[in-house]
This record gives C-alpha cells, structure tokens and sequence, in this order.
C-alpha cells in the first residue's frame, strides 16, 4: 500500500459521486423545497413549480446520472473480472444478476 490511487479508484469516486449528486436532488426537493412550497404558495403555483423541478431533476438524471451509474458500474464489474458468462455462475455474477 503505497498510498497511490489508481484509475479504478477514480472511476469508483465517480460511480460514489453520481448516486450522492442524484440522492442530494431528491432529499433537496423533498425535505428543504418541498415543505417551502407548502407554505408560501398556492395550490395552482405550487403545482407549476414542483413540476418545473421534478423535469429539471428528471433531465439530470436521465442524461447525466444514469449514464454516469451505467459505465461506471460496467467498468468496475469488468475490472473485477465479470463477464457475461459469469453472471450464470454461483458467487460474484449470480449475486449481481439476481
């Protein structure tokens, strides 16, 4: 242990950041904006504005965050030696497929 990160930890810290950023969005809407909304606006407002949010998030999520969850995932899983044969098999594959 040398101390050194390699690029698997890279991509690791970025299959980590795209669940935190997707995470963040939904506690961010529910908990902080949700409840302000409640309060300060009316039914017809409200309901425009949550919309509007609920789209940008969706955006994000569709174009950026799950891409970003897929290849990072499919990188790791191919580094860890998984193949498509392998996910048949009891143990590492089998646990992923299920």
């Amino acid at each position: 242990m040398g101390g050194e990160l390699g690029p698997w930890a890279f991509v690791r810290f970025l299959h980590v950041l795209g669940a935190v950023a997707w995470l963040r969005g939904q506690l961010t809407v529910s908990t902080f904006e949700l409840p302000l909304v409640r309060r300060h606006l009316r039914p017809a407002d409200r309901a425009d504005l949550m919309r509007s949010l609920g789209l940008r998030l969706g955006r994000v999520t569709v174009v950026a965050l799950v891409p970003l969850q897929v290849a990072t995932e499919v990188a790791l899983a191919w580094h860890q030696g998984l193949t498509l044969a392998s996910l048949a098999e009891p143990g590492y594959g089998r646990l992923l497929a299920g």
